[in-house]
C-alpha cells in the first residue's frame, strides 16, 4: 500500500468516524421519542432498557449510557444542543449526567468537551465537604488548596493488610494518609524527574546553572546514510525490565518495525538527569496536530544522530520519547530506507516530528 492509498484511508476513516458522530445525534433523538411514546410496550418489551439490549442488540453498557443521556439531555436543554450538534459524546455526557443540571449546565459541558477523561473524573471526585475528616487530613486539605477527591477502589484483602501494617509501621491515624506517604515515597525513589532533581541538589547545580541546558535540541535527521536497522534503541535506566520484557517479546514476534538492535545504555547518569529535567520526563513527539505527546509511559531517551553515526550522549543530542513513539520513529526511518524515496519522502511523517 502507497502513501496516496494511505491518505486515502485516513480520508474515509474521518467521514465515517464524522457519520458516526452524526448518527449518535440521531440516535440519541429517536431514544427520546420512543421513551415519551413509551413505544417499547408496544413492540412487547416491558421497557426501554430491555427494547435497547434485546431488539437494538445495545450491551448492557451501551444501552444504560444511551437512555440516561437521553433522558438527563430532556431535563437539560443546553446537554441536549451539545449532544445533538456533535460538540459532546454520548460517552462524555454519561460522565456528568449525576452532576449537572440547568444551573451548571453550561459549566460542565466545557468541563466534559475540554478536559481529559482523568481529569473529567477528578472534577467530578472533588468534594467540598471535610466534616468527616480527621484534624490530620484537614490541616493537609488546607495545604493542598482545600481540594479533596472522593474516590471508590475495589481492592484485595492483601491490598489492606499491607495498608494497615504502612499505618501501624508509621504510627498513623489516618489509611488515607498512610496511602498519601507510601505514593510519595514511591514517587520520590522511582520517578525520574524526581531522582534527576534530588541529584541536582546533591551537586548544587541551578537550573540557570551553565551545566543544565533546559533548551529543547533543535530540529536535526539522522545521517541519510545511516544504518537505521542497526540503530540503538536507548531507554531510561529506571524501566530497564520493561525494555528487556519488550525486546525478547519483539524478537520473538519478528516485527518489522523492532528489527533495530537494542543496545545497553552507556549514556551517564548525569547527562540522564539533565534531560529528564529540561523535558520533565514527558515524550516530546509532535504529533500532525501539532500537540506534543507529553506521556510519561515507558520512557527512552532517544539519540536524535543515531550512535553509529557519530551522535554523541549529549543534552543537545538526545530526546525523551515513550516506548510508542520511539517505535514509531525507528519504523519511519526503516521505510524511508526501504522505499522508493523519490516517491515517498515528501509523503511519509517527518522524523523531524519528534522535536
Amino acid at each position: 500500500m502507497n502513501s496516496k492509498e494511505i491518505h486515502l484511508l485516513d480520508n474515509k476513516i474521518r467521514s465515517s468516524f464524522k457519520r458516526l458522530k452524526q448518527n449518535e445525534a440521531e440516535l440519541i433523538t429517536l431514544l427520546q421519542e420512543m421513551d415519551q411514546l413509551m413505544g417499547y410496550k408496544l413492540l412487547g418489551y416491558a421497557s426501554l432498557w430491555e427494547y435497547a439490549v434485546k431488539a437494538l442488540q445495545m450491551t448492557e453498557g451501551q444501552a444504560s449510557a444511551y437512555i440516561t443521556v437521553s433522558r438527563k439531555a430532556l431535563e437539560v436543554r443546553a446537554l441536549d444542543a451539545a449532544l445533538k450538534s456533535g460538540e459532546l459524546s454520548v460517552s462524555k455526557a454519561k460522565r456528568v449526567t449525576a452532576l449537572i443540571h440547568p444551573g451548571n449546565a453550561k459549566e460542565w459541558i466545557e468541563k466534559a468537551k475540554n478536559l481529559t477523561q482523568n481529569e473529567l473524573d477528578r472534577e467530578r471526585w472533588r468534594f467540598a465537604s471535610n466534616d468527616h475528616l480527621d484534624s490530620e487530613m484537614r490541616a493537609r486539605a488546607q495545604v493542598s488548596g482545600g481540594q479533596l477527591y472522593r474516590i471508590t477502589l475495589a481492592v484485595s484483602a492483601d491490598f489492606l493488610n499491607f495498608l494497615d501494617e504502612a499505618q501501624e509501621l508509621m504510627e498513623i491515624g489516618s489509611r488515607e494518609i498512610a496511602l498519601e506517604k507510601v505514593l510519595a515515597d514511591y514517587l520520590d525513589k522511582h520517578d525520574p524527574v524526581r531522582r534527576a532533581e534530588r541529584a541536582a541538589r546533591k551537586r548544587g547545580i541551578q537550573d540557570s546553572g551553565n551545566e543544565l541546558s533546559m533548551e529543547v535540541p533543535a530540529k536535526r535527521r539522522a545521517e541519510p546514510n545511516s544504518n537505521i536497522s542497526n540503530s540503538t534503541f536507548l531507554r531510561n535506566e529506571d524501566d530497564k525490565s520493561t525494555h528487556e520484557r519488550e525486546s525478547s517479546s519483539n524478537s520473538a514476534k519478528g516485527s518489522d518495525t523492532r528489527r533495530f538492535k537494542k543496545a545497553k545504555s552507556n549514556i551517564p547518569r548525569r547527562i540522564i538527569n539533565q534531560v529528564h529535567l529540561r523535558d520533565r520526563g514527558r515524550c516530546q513527539y509532535r504529533l500532525p496536530s501539532g500537540q506534543l505527546c507529553q506521556s510519561r509511559r515507558g520512557i527512552h531517551v532517544h539519540h536524535l544522530v543515531p550512535r553509529i553515526a557519530g551522535g554523541k550522549n549529549e543534552p543537545e543530542n538526545l530526546l525523551t520519547l515513550c516506548a510508542s513513539h520511539h517505535r514509531l520513529h525507528h519504523f519511519l526511518d526503516e521505510l524511508r530506507l526501504e522505499a522508493d524515496v523519490v516517491s515517498l519522502e515528501g509523503d511519509l511523517p517527518s522524523s523531524d516530528t519528534v522535536v
